[in-house]
């Protein structure tokens, strides 16, 4: 009897580890796991395009890196919300400043040396530590609008480009992705190959490397506070 009892324990006992074993499989078959969403058996096309929808639908992404584009070494750390604008800090030819944009409305802040370069040494010291506020759409601070513009810069960095080739599934980060390279231009696209097909990432080689994430995040675009406006400096 006593043996009997044993043996049923021990059964029990190995029962409930076959089914702790078994049911992470098991969830991942009925749909309890992450799910792939078919872009590594695409073509290389299928998954740009595909990129490109999704970038599309997105309300959100941080954008980090930096890019030698055109021959300007250029460093960001930028939160985009689309359809609004964008915030964050930028670094163009050395110089570093923050910006952020909300609609048609720019603000720019940087250190003495930026600002010695935008207005001169005069209006440099008085600008030091302050915000400048000006249009988004002209003039001198339009230049960054781009930047700022969540499709219009996805739509420029993934509409350019040679003939496409798919290279290797991979991982960025944690998240599963695949490579679609540029046979003809050089850079490979890093599209995550599960959830959303968007973007993680875009390396152009020795012209540095973007990183995507964060997509659909929730980000506040506030304007700074006593925001100098650049139409007043010259006054």
């Amino acid at each position: 009897m006593l043996a009997a009892a044993r043996r049923e324990r021990i059964g029990g006992v190995r029962r409930r580890l076959l089914i702790a074993v078994a049911l992470p499989a098991l969830l991942a078959a009925c749909g309890g796991g992450p799910k792939s969403n078919g872009e590594a058996g695409r073509t290389a096309e299928q998954i740009v395009a595909d990129a490109q929808a999704a970038v599309r639908t997105a309300t959100s992404v941080h954008v980090t890196g930096s890019s030698a584009g055109g021959g300007t070494p250029l460093r960001v750390d930028l939160e985009l919300v689309a359809g609004r604008g964008g915030k964050g800090r930028v670094t163009a030819n050395g110089l570093t400043f923050d910006l952020v944009r909300i609609g048609s409305t720019a603000y720019v802040k940087g250190d003495a040396s930026f600002w010695r370069s935008f207005v001169g040494a005069g209006a440099a010291r008085l600008l030091e530590g302050r915000w400048l506020k000006a249009s988004a759409t002209t003039g001198d601070l339009a230049t960054f609008t781009p930047l700022t513009d969540l499709e219009r810069l996805f739509t420029t960095m993934l509409g350019a480009h040679g003939k496409l080739e798919k290279g290797d599934e991979t991982t960025i980060g944690d998240a599963p992705a695949i490579e679609v390279r540029d046979a003809e231009q050089g850079g490979t696209l890093y599209v995550s190959t599960r959830g959303k097909p968007y973007p993680l990432a875009l390396a152009k080689g020795g012209a540095g490397k973007l990183s995507f994430g964060a997509w659909d995040e929730p980000v506040e675009l506030r304007a700074p506070p006593r925001a100098v406006d650049i139409s007043t400096l010259g006054r």
